[in-house]
């Protein structure tokens, strides 16, 4: 009973590195304009935004914006903020889009395009590793998402 055990444990623990995040010495954080009047987005306003479907904070119309600039960045979202596989994923966009017509988040392969986009529109909510948010004054950090 206990080799069952401990093989089930170095089982678990193989399969727990094998996540598909890879590890980083880097938090991945919510973003915001400076200037957002957004103060919090609680983990279901958080995966709706990115679902697709708009979320409202008093006057303000927030949409999601992706950050394709990095793979692990992207496992990351993929995982912890919609829980969902590349392909799911991109299904349920195009689902929304075509059954719904709403419109598919922007996606930015160039971090620097993106911090600019996010700083650019009070209503952009996008995720970034916190070293590159916090080089850029123009951007806010809401709550963390995730961190090894």
């Amino acid at each position: 009973m206990r080799r069952r055990a401990r093989t089930l444990a170095l089982l678990l623990c193989l399969l727990g590195t094998a996540s598909g995040v890879p590890a980083r010495a880097d938090r991945v954080v919510l973003i915001v304009n400076a200037a957002s009047p957004v103060t919090m987005l609680d983990a279901i306003d958080i995966k709706r935004l990115f679902m697709g479907i708009p979320v409202e904070r008093g006057e303000v119309t927030l949409h999601a914006v992706l950050n394709d600039s990095d793979e692990q960045l992207k496992a990351v979202f993929l995982q912890y903020v919609v829980s969902m596989s590349e392909p799911a994923y991109q299904r349920r966009l195009l689902m929304l889009t075509l059954e719904q017509g709403r419109r598919m988040p922007a996606a930015f392969a160039d971090n620097a395009q993106l911090l600019a986009v996010v700083a650019g529109n009070t209503g952009a909510v996008s995720y970034a590793w916190e070293s590159a948010a916090l080089r850029n004054p123009r951007v806010r950090i809401l709550r963390e998402l995730w961190h090894e």
